[in-house]
């Protein structure tokens, strides 16, 4: 099967991709436009994110000071679309500055190809590109990613929710079938249908019949390919995304009800099939649990105390579902116990550092 190359990809949307957020070079601008750019800037020198109200970020990790534009709503560029994508997707400044905290033009690329119709092979090299990408990135805002992946139901539903099944028009829906069970009826289904059909020309000329069936089985096998492809290319994706997420440590509570909402999130991907492994969740969740695990001693002394509390609360109450997945290593230490001694050791050091100087 041949893959599709990034310039292809690009071609596929230059011809048929005919409306776009204005470009990034022209967010970028300081002067005002016919539709002004707003940007927030903010100096620090501690490693941690910055989260605005509305859940804009910044995160410096030196003395220095950086400019990201905030949402708006650009009017459709056109005239050079092709070279406007690539010159962006190329700056520096996107992959530090505007991707950990704008997926926009993931979305809109994945949501072209809903429109226009395009194959799992096509979101597939979307979610690698933008994979290659997110890796040169220092850090990944925690609730932009949330948002992402919260939208990933409706937007990759149209590469990996259903098969048509050519011989009779109708639709396999896939999701209470793993790969094996969708490929073993689906060439019942076109094996029955081809005898059914074309029985009189199986014996007038069985190797016309049999050259036939076989295009269609290697049809129907290649999809299915290409749609697991698609899933792992996903799970990739996440992977680079969890293990670069970041929080506020002066909003140490919000940040784990981020965390809980995002674990929510993930089994929502599983419920949907666009995640089709159990062990690929659980690889998930145990970057998520890593990655804030991270972040808790990184900043154990600058949170408060009640924050210890509400964790070992949650944990207490088994209503946490990163921590609720049934391991699948059972030999292996559990999430729960992995974050509770987190939790104790960092309580200890924090409560050591806040008593008084005799």
């Amino acid at each position: 099967m041949k893959r599709m190359t990034t310039q292809t990809l690009f071609m596929t949307l230059f011809l048929a991709f005919c409306t776009l957020t204005t470009p990034l070079n022209a967010r970028l601008r300081k002067k005002q436009q016919k539709q002004e750019t707003h940007y927030s800037t903010t100096v620090s020198q501690e490693p941690a994110l910055v989260v605005n109200d509305d859940n804009t970020a910044v995160i410096t990790k030196e003395p220095y000071t950086i400019a990201h534009p905030s949402e708006t709503n650009p009017e459709p560029q056109t005239p050079h679309l092709l070279a406007t994508i690539q010159r962006d997707l190329q700056s520096p400044q996107y992959r530090q500055d505007i991707l950990p905290n704008n997926f926009g033009y993931l979305l809109q690329l994945l949501q072209h190809g809903t429109h226009t119709k395009q194959t799992p092979e096509y979101a597939q090299n979307v979610l690698s590109l933008f994979s290659k990408l997110l890796k040169g990135s220092e850090y990944v805002n925690s609730y932009v990613f949330s948002n992402l992946v919260a939208s990933m139901p409706d937007t990759l539903k149209h590469y990996l929710n259903s098969y048509q099944l050519e011989s009779s028009g109708t639709l396999l829906l896939s999701g209470d079938l793993d790969m094996l069970e969708r490929m073993e009826r689906t060439i019942s289904h076109l094996v029955f249908n081809k005898f059914t059909q074309d029985f009189d020309t199986c014996k007038q000329n069985p190797r016309l019949f049999l050259d036939d069936l076989s295009q269609r089985v290697f049809a129907a096998t290649t999809q299915e390919v290409t749609t697991e492809l698609l899933r792992q290319t996903l799970v990739r994706f996440l992977e680079v995304g969890l293990s670069k997420l970041v929080w506020s440590p002066h909003e140490a509570e919000k940040s784990w009800e981020s965390v809980k909402t995002l674990s929510q999130q993930l089994a929502t991907l599983m419920e949907y099939n666009i995640i089709g492994d159990l062990n690929d969740l659980d690889d998930l969740y145990w970057s998520l649990l890593h990655r804030y695990r991270y972040f808790i001693e990184l900043h154990g002394t600058d949170i408060d105390l009640a924050f210890y509390q509400k964790i070992k609360a949650d944990i207490t109450a088994k209503n946490v579902m990163l921590l609720e997945l049934e391991e699948q290593e059972s030999f292996l230490e559990s999430k729960a116990s992995c974050l509770l001694t987190t939790i104790l050791a960092q309580e200890a050091k924090k409560r050591m550092y806040d008593m008084p100087v005799a």
